[in-house]
């Protein structure tokens, strides 16, 4: 688990990124990117990773992956991504 103060550390490295340059970013782009940061620095070899809505505008989608592995899919963002499958 990320400690509290680590959390800290990249949301106060992120926001000021974010502030200084104006971007419009999501909550889930945000804690993604966290994820990625704190990966980086405590040098994880391998991590498990779910998408968030999918599609290509996905956070997910920057992380070059050697292994994927694709489940059923749900039906729970049809208000967001339409009702079809």
């Amino acid at each position: 688990m990320i400690s509290v103060e680590d959390v800290v550390k990249y949301s106060d490295m992120l926001l000021s990124e974010i502030d200084s340059h104006k971007l419009d970013v999501t909550y889930f782009e945000i804690v993604t990117m966290m994820a990625f940061m704190y990966y980086r620095d405590n040098r994880v070899d391998v991590a498990a990773l779910e998408c968030g809505l999918g599609g290509r505008l996905d956070a997910t989608n920057i992380c070059n992956s050697k292994v994927a592995v694709i489940s059923s899919i749900g039906l729970d963002h049809c208000e967001i991504l339409g009702n079809t499958t």
